[in-house]
């Protein structure tokens, strides 16, 4: 599928917001609202699904969620509508971007790639930091205003 500037990207830590009760939910469903009443596709590296997964997994271990919950979490998260990229594009820019900013792993590189030039929103406030001082235009903070990219 080739990659048009009418998508965005959701990091994991967005994606969690939209299927658990943690703060900030009611900032990410509104941003889905957004970008799907604005025809726009809502993306994420193809590995997202098993991050977000082993997050839910992770809180009920933690005893922060029941079996029940952590079920209808994830039946809540494969039901977004999000599109899971994969291919060697997303990868080699997935690298490129973790050497620019020195990021010590790809997962939140692979996320920016995914939303180069398009959008990316994000509640990791470290890797926020990791950004500064040439925080990228299309990077935004959870909470930042939703404009359809063009």
């Amino acid at each position: 599928m080739p990659l048009t500037t009418r998508r965005i990207c959701l990091d994991s830590s967005v994606l969690f917001k939209l299927v658990l009760p943690e703060p900030q939910a009611p900032a990410a469903d509104a941003l889905l609202a957004s970008a799907v009443k604005a025809a726009v596709l809502v993306v994420a590296p193809a590995f997202a699904w098993a991050e977000v997964g082993s997050g839910i997994r992770r809180r009920v271990r933690q005893g922060l969620l029941t079996g029940t919950e952590a079920d209808a979490a994830w039946l809540d998260f494969r039901g977004l509508p999000v599109v899971f990229l994969a291919g060697e594009d997303t990868a080699d820019r997935a690298w490129a971007l973790a050497q620019r900013w020195h990021l010590p792993t790809l997962y939140d590189a692979a996320f920016l790639a995914a939303g180069e030039g398009a959008g990316y929103w994000t509640a990791d406030e470290d890797l926020l930091r990791a950004l500064v001082p040439d925080t990228p235009p299309w990077a935004h903070r959870l909470g930042h205003p939703f404009v359809a990219p063009a």
